[in-house]
């Protein structure tokens, strides 16, 4: 009874700060479960893109401002994932579509949004 008593307080007393720390929590959460789940050992990004994402002799470095193929927004980042890169300018492999795994609609843009994350940060 006591911790809700103080949370329904925190709650109260900023409301807003609450919202900020769910999502920042949400989106640690998320961050955490692509890097480890789908951009690394579920899926197949890090084999040619590196564990850390900053490229190989196989695929670029995806963490800096550069961008090859497309302008590097979110937009542009979604179909490439979905469709690859069959013929990439600078690299000796093509990209198969969602980087050769079977990824639902929702994965695609999660992994769009992480790539789009990683030379933001």
């Amino acid at each position: 009874e006591g911790d809700a008593v103080i949370l329904v307080q925190f709650l109260h007393d900023d409301f807003q700060l609450f919202l900020r720390l769910l999502e920042a929590t949400a989106v640690s959460i998320v961050w955490r479960w692509l890097k480890g789940g789908i951009f690394g050992s579920e899926g197949n990004c890090f084999a040619c893109h590196g564990s850390s994402a900053t490229g190989t002799a196989l695929a670029p470095d995806l963490t800096d401002a550069r961008w090859l193929n497309i302008d590097g927004s979110y937009a542009s980042i979604i179909p490439l994932v979905r469709t690859g890169v069959a013929h990439p300018r600078e690299y000796p492999s093509p990209m198969p579509p969602m980087g050769g795994a079977q990824l639902s609609d929702d994965q695609v843009c999660a992994v769009a949004a992480y790539v789009y994350s990683l030379h933001r940060r």
